[in-house]
């Protein structure tokens, strides 16, 4: 019979070669020489020895392997490599925490985090009791697979969509992303060397050296907010999707005209308010110039009726007429090559005023034709203002003053008609 002992299998590793006690939860030895040859710590301080192994061979030592804290099929360095994973990643990354782990897919990480840390009764903290392992979660019913993102409008997938060979607008100049609400070119876009090397260190910082890096951030945070507030902006007014021309300098740039100002007065009003435009916000500041605008318009408007009254204008057709005049006029003078224009003008005028009064002349006397011609009253007006005083007068004795109260709107009109019935005879006053 042979003394040799038979080769020990992978499985005789968990317990001790020498005293057969198990290896599973404490720290032991293995040999370097010895082919799957364990021995326990006690063993070893006493120099145990079988006759195949001996004390002065070579060993390295043995970790015991953690069992769970929290969870089934999670041990203790499961978690470490987790917490410090989130900690150096950040929290939501797990396809990255995954491929640090080495050990865990990203759906068991998010699924493990969640179930332990964020749904704890105890949160963010885990209850003081080993779970049950938490259940894979199921495959979302959609490809997960990465594909490439095109998230700017600059990207030439988009420039080819829209048929366009050139960038027209700001939004393809800065690669606007619509989705994120970015630019691929920001506002300051180096604002990020404020803080690239910024580490706080307890052992090396001074008071100085902190408050100048609380500095550096509070900085970098003015920036981050002023890129918001542009961007904001931006899409309010919708700039970014306005088509680029060239300016005189023959420089690229936007039209100005956002307010619909048109008249250089119009275009002064909008380039004062324009600065407050961003606080204010598109609508209320669309509002603004329009009111603004329209306001100009009736002060131009009652500064020509002003004029007109001072040139003895009466009514709104010859005011037209001198405002046709005063522009054909150059130096004080009619032009030669104006006059045609202007006669052509006095003949609509004319034809406008004969028009007026044939309409209903074929009831009118002479003299009430004159009047209507004279004082510019249409024929309609004149037969309800004459049908109106004849009523009154069948009734009643009717003064002057109170023919004028009875239409406060065409009161020079009604005492013209009443003065001419009068002489008439028509009516006793």
């Amino acid at each position: 019979m042979s003394s040799s002992t038979p080769k020990r299998s992978k499985k005789d590793i968990s317990c001790c070669a020498t005293c057969g006690r198990s290896l599973l939860k404490e720290r032991h030895i293995r040999c370097l020489k010895c082919s799957h040859y364990a021995q326990c710590l006690q063993c070893l301080s006493v120099a145990a020895e079988s006759h195949h192994h001996s004390f002065s061979h070579n060993f390295f030592v043995i970790e015991p392997k953690p069992g769970p804290i929290y969870c089934q099929g999670w041990d203790a360095h499961d978690e470490i490599l987790l917490l410090f994973g989130i900690k150096m990643l950040g929290i939501g990354n797990w396809n990255d925490i995954s491929h640090f782990m080495r050990t865990k897919t990203a759906a068991d990480i998010e699924a493990h985090y969640t179930a332990i840390y964020i749904k704890s009764p105890t949160a963010p903290y885990p209850v003081s009791q080993i779970l049950p392992a938490i259940p894979k979660p199921h495959p979302p019913p959609f490809d997960t697979r990465p594909v490439e993102s095109c998230p700017s409008e600059a990207h030439e997938k988009h420039m080819l969509e829209k048929n366009k060979k050139e960038k027209t607008i700001p939004a393809e100049f800065n690669g606007f992303m619509p989705y994120r609400h970015e630019f691929e070119i920001d506002f300051n876009n180096d604002a990020e060397s404020l803080v690239a090397r910024i580490e706080f260190r307890d052992d090396e910082d001074t008071q100085q050296t902190f408050y100048s890096k609380i500095s550096a951030l509070m900085t970098y945070n003015a920036q981050l907010a002023e890129r918001k507030f542009r961007t904001a902006v931006i899409e309010d007014w919708n700039i970014h999707y306005k088509e680029v021309k060239f300016t005189a300098r023959n420089e690229k740039d936007i039209d100005p005209r956002f307010l619909n100002g048109f008249s250089p007065a119009e275009r002064e009003i909008d380039s004062k308010i324009i600065s407050i435009a961003p606080y204010l916000g598109y609508k209320k500041t669309e509002h603004l110039a329009n009111c603004l605008h329209q306001q100009l318009k009736y002060a131009e408007m009652i500064a020509q009726r002003q004029q007109w009254q001072l040139n003895g204008i009466k009514s709104h057709t010859e005011g037209t007429l001198f405002s046709s005049l005063q522009k054909y006029i150059k130096d004080g003078k009619l032009p030669q090559s104006e006059i045609d224009n202007w006669n052509e003008q006095i003949e609509k005028y004319k034809r406008s005023t004969e028009i007026l009064v044939s309409k209903n002349d074929e009831f009118l006397i002479d003299q009430e034709l004159q009047l209507c011609m004279k004082e510019k009253i249409h024929p309609q007006l004149y037969m309800s203002l004459k049908c109106l005083l004849l009523r009154e007068a069948a009734f009643r004795r009717v003064r002057k003053k109170d023919a004028i109260v009875m239409d406060p709107n065409h009161t020079n009109k009604i005492s013209k008609v009443y003065d001419l019935l009068v002489s008439l005879g028509f009516i006793k006053c």
